[in-house]
């Protein structure tokens, strides 16, 4: 898997209030993209489920930054300061204070809200 760090920019227009796994998500809608965000997905080399982020991401054109992470959970302590649990894939978008796990939550908000 090659990896890459790259950004995505867009326009807040409007929001939603989505709840994943115990974690309260909020984001927004946003049908332009502009110099302004940034989003950072939180990964595990040979994760399948990150891989599937990863894909989703990079179909829909959406440029995003990697943040490697260790394989070990205990040594994850950046992804635990950022999404409160160290599991991976996490995806946090700066600009809609959204921060989510669970690969297929990800990819219905990279499908339903950053395309």
């Amino acid at each position: 898997m090659e990896r890459r760090n790259v950004r995505y920019l867009k326009i807040t227009v409007a929001s939603e209030r989505y709840t994943t796994a115990g974690t309260i998500a909020y984001f927004t809608l946003a049908p332009h993209r502009t110099d302004m965000s940034s989003i950072t997905l939180y990964s595990l080399d040979g994760c399948p489920f990150c891989q599937k982020v990863h894909d989703a991401l990079d179909e829909n054109e959406i440029e995003y930054e990697t943040e490697w992470v260790e394989a070990l959970h205990s040594q994850r302590n950046e992804v635990k300061r950022v999404s409160g649990q160290r599991g991976v894939p996490v995806l946090v978008n700066e600009d809609s204070g959204v921060t989510m796990a669970e690969s297929q939550k990800i990819v219905e908000y990279v499908e339903q809200s950053l395309v």
